[in-house]
Order: C-alpha cells, then structure tokens, then sequence
C-alpha cells in the first residue's frame, strides 16, 4: 500500500515512524518554506528540529516534491498546519490518480470555518466521502514517536476507511477508537487548542487544581455546545478527541497551546510568545475562528471569549480573575 504524510513537522514524522514500525513503507513531504525536516530525515534519520533524539525507521522516505510524494498514493495523511490546507489541497489535486483514502490529522479550520474534511471532499472530487476519515485525540507526538501507549479517535462513515487506519497505524501500541461522527471529532480536535491555551494560562498563574478543574469543566461543555451547533454529536466531548484531546494538550507540559498560555501568563504579547514557542500554535488563530462560529451560530462562548481576549493583548492575570468572579455553570 502506498502511503503519503503530508507534513513533516512533530505529528506528521511521528505518524510516519507508527506506521514504518508497523512494516509499511511511507513517503513523507512537508511544505516548501520548511525544508529542514526532510533534509534532516535524510541525512541523520532523524528530525532534529521537531522530533530530536528520536531514531527513525529506514521505512520512512523523505520527498521534497509534492508531484513525486503523490505518485501513486493510496493513502494520503493530512498532517500540516490547518492554514496551508487549502493551498496545498489545490496543489495536490491534479497528482493524485483513482480511489484514495485520505486521513486528516490536521487540527483546525480552513478560512471559511469548515472542518478540514469538508474542505477536502470540495476540493478533491474524486474522492467519495466514504473516503474520508480523521484522526483525532490526545497523542503527544513525542510519545507516540516513542511507542507509548496512546488512543485515538478515528472518525469516518465508511467500515474500509476505518480498516485501513486500523491496518496502517492500530497496531502495538496505538490503538484507534472508530466513531462515525466526523464532524464532532474534527471540530473537537481543532476547537480544544483554545481552551488549552485557557489551561496553560491557569497552571502558569499557580490557580489550584480546584480553578483548573472548574475551567476545564466550562471548556468541555462550551465544545459540547458548538459540536452540537456545528452539526456533531455533543457526546463526542465525552470521548478520546473530547476531554481525553483537552487533557493531554492543555496540562502537558511541552505541548505548544499550553506553552503559549504560560507566555502569556507570565507577560508576554501574542508575538513574542510564538517565537518563544518557536513553533505553530493552532489554538492561536483558532481564537478568531471560534468567535466567529459564535456569532455563526448565535451562542455565547465566554471561556473562549476570554483566551481570545488576552491573545489580542488584554491583561491576562487580570481578565482571568474578571471571569472566575462571574464563574457560573
């Protein structure tokens, strides 16, 4: 089976070693104003810039051409930065030939506030919705890279789409938890960044773990509201791409939204706290998509009001206290 990851950041490399580990071989390509991942995987067999530290299987092959990476996909793994989505699917079109199954590992949403397979199954025709699927929940990448036990969600309306997944990456110790709620598990993924970002915020002001529970108790159940709003099952907040997604990205430590929330905690601007991050934090740009969803969709969202609100520049320390004053379930 042929398979492609596009983009070679930490998810994307680490989906490449599950399924090298798992005997497949894997072409792995990343966008062009980035071209360290894949020389590094060349030359060292490792990404150092994401993934350092961690050998990585002869089975993956680095590709800096998108129309080489293509040929011949059966596979294709959505892996890049939610913002280059619709660039890179147009680009991605005309090389890719029959029946694929394309598998979104991609937290976000494109400019205009549809999940990424939506996108996908508008800008791809040839390719059914039976052939869309979306992995989703909480994999630090890391972790996963190094073989730890780690559950996700993989979402699709077709059984083969979910055999497939199970087949390439559900094997050892990566196990995939089928749902048939895309939509849930997408908006789920992408609309937790914000409120990690929320959580990293609150463990870097030293809130007790009363304040953090509570937080995490109003995030869950404004996704629970707008999955709902958007079209998905209000449960799915209950499952791995859920609670179990905001768990591990807003309390781990290395996790990029959760980092960026401890920059602004201790002072910093949006600006100075990505480069302090030094990577993309999905949650950032999905503060202005939520609002916008908010107003879409006419429900009131404060948590996410709030993050939004020290992203633009507002006194977080001081913002944060303002909420927890009026705190009501």
């Amino acid at each position: 089976m042929n398979i492609t990851i596009l983009g070679a950041g930490n998810m994307g490399t680490a989906l490449a070693q599950v399924i090298a580990k798992n005997g497949h071989k894997v072409t792995l390509w990343n966008v062009e104003i980035d071209p360290e991942p894949l020389e590094q995987i060349a030359r060292f067999k490792e990404n150092k810039k994401y993934l350092p530290g961690i050998k990585l299987s002869k089975n993956i092959k680095p590709e800096p051409d998108l129309k080489r990476a293509l040929n011949g996909a059966q596979v294709l793994v959505l892996a890049i930065p939610s913002k280059y989505i619709l660039t890179i699917l147009k680009r991605a079109r005309p090389y890719l030939k029959g029946k694929i199954i394309c598998l979104n590992a991609s937290k976000g949403f494109t400019d205009n506030l549809e999940t990424i397979s939506v996108t996908a199954k508008k800008l791809l025709p040839k390719l059914s919705q039976t052939s869309l699927g979306s992995l989703s929940g909480p994999a630090i990448a890391t972790d996963l890279a190094l073989g730890k036990f780690t559950a996700m969600d993989i979402a699709s309306s077709n059984k083969h789409t979910i055999k497939v997944a199970r087949e390439i990456l559900g094997k050892n110790k990566l196990k995939l938890n089928a749902s048939s709620d895309l939509i849930g598990v997408e908006t789920a993924g992408a609309i937790k960044n914000v409120y990690a970002i929320a959580l990293g915020i609150a463990v870097a002001l030293d809130y007790s773990h009363n304040t953090i529970s509570a937080l995490m108790v109003a995030a869950l159940k404004e996704m629970s509201v707008l999955i709902k709003a958007a079209g998905g099952q209000s449960n799915t907040v209950l499952g791995l791409s859920g609670v179990g997604d905001l768990i591990g990205t807003g309390l781990c430590p290395t996790s990029r939204n959760h980092r960026f929330g401890n920059c602004l905690a201790h002072g910093l601007c949006t600006a100075d706290a990505l480069l302090q991050v030094k990577q993309i934090v999905e949650g950032v740009p999905a503060t202005s998509t939520i609002e916008r969803l908010g107003k879409k969709y006419q429900i009131k969202l404060p948590l996410a009001h709030l993050v939004a609100l020290c992203v633009k520049g507002a006194k977080t320390k001081i913002e944060f206290e303002k909420y927890l004053s009026k705190y009501s379930q």
